[in-house]
């Protein structure tokens, strides 16, 4: 879509929001723009640069995994959405990642869409976070070419320190049993502030 015919669609929304708003009493009123919560505030713990160490378990969680690399580099838009951008490698080529987690409050959920270089389907889930443990816990579905199919997704997400997280991804479908499966499993590391490691 050519940005001439971006702009005045941005600003017609922007305005029937602010419109909407005022029609509304003031305790009905949605928050515009929408302000932060202590939720939003969890994600900013991941905005950086991080090395990743990928485990993908192709043929099954007891059998040795492919290893790679990668990196991860994390924004904040504004102060509401992690984005963030992958690069690294999927069974020796080259692969890129895309995502954005945020948090709704109308659901008291956290939200993440996903989209990549290899596949024409995006991952969408929702979960929620455990202050205690620091673990970010989402499940959803997503397309699994070796089925043809949708399968249960749950990701897990858990802050080791402030340079350190895991990252595991399950999938269960009844074609591989009752459990959870590992499908694969990411280390990260925080790069140092300003390094071009």
């Amino acid at each position: 879509m050519h940005r001439a015919t971006i702009a005045p669609g941005l600003a017609a929304l922007l305005t029937a929001a602010l419109a909407s708003s005022s029609a509304l009493g003031q305790d009905d009123a949605p928050a515009f723009p929408a302000r932060p919560t202590a939720e939003h505030e969890v994600l900013k713990g991941d905005v950086g640069t991080w090395d990743a160490e990928i485990k993908t378990y192709m043929n099954g969680p007891d059998a040795p995994p492919e290893v790679s690399k990668g990196v991860e580099t994390n924004r904040m838009l504004g102060d509401l959405w992690l984005i963030s951008a992958f690069e690294g490698t999927f069974g020796g080529m080259p692969f890129s990642g895309h995502s954005q987690i945020g948090f709704d409050p109308r659901v008291d959920r956290f939200v993440m869409t996903w989209v990549d270089s290899v596949s024409t389907t995006m991952m969408s889930l929702t979960g929620t976070y455990d202050a205690e443990t620091k673990t970010l816990t989402m499940t959803g579905k997503a397309f699994d070419p070796m089925l043809d199919k949708e399968v249960e997704q749950k990701a897990i997400g858990r802050t080791i320190d402030d340079d350190h997280r895991v990252f595991v991804m399950y999938m269960k479908a009844p074609e591989y049993g009752d459990d959870w499966i590992k499908g694969m499993e990411i280390q990260y590391t925080r790069r140092p502030s300003g390094s071009t490691k």
